[in-house]
């Protein structure tokens, strides 16, 4: 039984995780401020809402009160002041009788980015960011990993640059050099757009604190494994990790509703908000192998949870997977130095680029009411699966 103060700190650390992730990658206040003015900017309303709540949830938990209510939080400045005092709250309350010891031992990765061109394959942005993080972040990040489909080798036309980054606790609990790191790492995000114009993330971002109470609904610890390490100074460990199978079983139930009402056709016919829809789809095996309790890379996870379904269920999954490998975006090339100059210029022009890579035909197939029928099917059964008393077991 989970004590009321233990979930107030799950619900404090889950709504500092996206905060963070947000503020990171500059997402927390309009493209139009410059970086030089994000700091006063004034954050987007629907982030002021979750500062609110962390400030809220900060006083209850302190007993020190809250002065959220005077609606003092408002600018970009303000919620590094609300994030430093969230993780400093969160790294002092954790209690040490929580959660299942993971040993201490450093955690494995796939390999680390040493030489430049050193496998076929690799992306140069990949040794871009790498020297970029180095240079100008390295004394905020504790470790910095390209995970997916480029760290493993097996990027094609339609892969993304998956990337982690792991902030010091030093750094996120003072909201100044919290500050001077956003304005450092917003910008190492359009290395991201030279490998994928149409890339709808930027960095994931853990903290050390994460390490010492690790949710595996946030990064799961099976994919450090498949990732790529750009740099660390001392391995990573794992002490504790909680529980965060109801945050697991939320986030599918969450992506699954994407899929019981379909998008206007007129959202679909923008390469941008095509890839999302297809993407978000293709990641519903992997969310469903780690509600069953079998986290696992996503490229195996198709292989873990098929045989739950009946073959005409799974027919839509093998679909969209054919739809990814026929993607033809082309290199993007002058084209992502152009979108990495501003925020702005990736919102609103190529977020909205028209049939950008997209292969011919494939606006109509999916638009198509069958093949949306058969995402709804696709994804109740998948809300089915989760539910089952006890789970379905998932294949070895």
């Amino acid at each position: 039984m989970i004590s009321e103060m233990e979930e107030n700190l799950r619900h404090l650390q889950r709504l500092l995780h996206a905060t963070l992730q947000a503020f990171a990658g500059g997402a927390l206040v309009s493209p139009l401020a410059s970086l030089r003015g994000r700091t006063w900017a004034t954050c987007h309303p629907a982030w002021l809402a979750r500062l609110h709540e962390i400030e809220e949830l900060c006083g209850r938990l302190s007993g020190t009160g809250s002065t959220a209510g005077d609606g003092r939080i408002r600018t970009f400045r303000d919620a590094a002041m609300v994030l430093a005092r969230g993780y400093r709250l969160l790294r002092e309350s954790v209690p040490a009788e929580s959660g299942m010891g993971a040993g201490g031992a450093p955690i494995q990765v796939l390999r680390r980015l040493d030489v430049p061109g050193g496998r076929a394959g690799d992306s140069p942005a990949m040794y871009a960011l790498q020297a970029y993080l180095r240079r100008h972040c390295a004394d905020d990040l504790r470790a910095a990993f390209v995970h997916g489909s480029y760290s493993t080798g097996d990027a094609n036309a339609y892969s993304d640059l998956d990337t982690l980054v792991v902030l010091r606790t030093s750094v996120v609990e003072d909201p100044e050099r919290l500050l001077a790191c956003a304005l450092r790492l917003i910008p190492s995000n359009r290395y991201l757009l030279h490998c994928d114009l149409l890339q709808h993330h930027t960095h994931f971002v853990l903290t050390e604190t994460d390490f010492t109470w690790y949710a595996d609904a946030f990064f799961p610890r099976i994919l450090f494994r498949y990732s790529t390490e750009l740099f660390s100074e001392t391995n990573l460990a794992v002490v504790r990790v909680r529980d965060s199978a109801a945050e697991c079983r939320r986030d599918l139930d969450s992506m699954c509703r994407r899929f019981l009402k379909p998008p206007a056709t007129a959202i679909l016919m923008r390469a941008y908000s095509l890839k999302l829809h297809l993407s978000c789809f293709m990641i519903l095996p992997a969310l469903l192998s780690q509600v069953l309790g079998e986290a696992c890379y996503k490229r195996d996870s198709f292989e873990r949870v098929r045989d739950l379904y009946e073959p005409a269920e799974w027919q839509i999954m093998d679909e969209v997977s054919a739809i990814r490998q026929q993607w033809r975006q082309t290199s993007p090339g002058l084209w992502a130095s152009i979108a990495g100059l501003h925020p702005l210029v990736h919102a609103l022009l190529f977020r909205r680029f028209g049939r950008w890579g997209v292969p011919a035909g494939v606006i109509s197939q999916v638009t198509n009411p069958v093949f949306q029928a058969s995402q709804r099917q696709f994804a109740e059964k998948t809300l089915q699966l989760a539910r089952q008393p006890g789970h379905a077991e998932v294949a070895v």
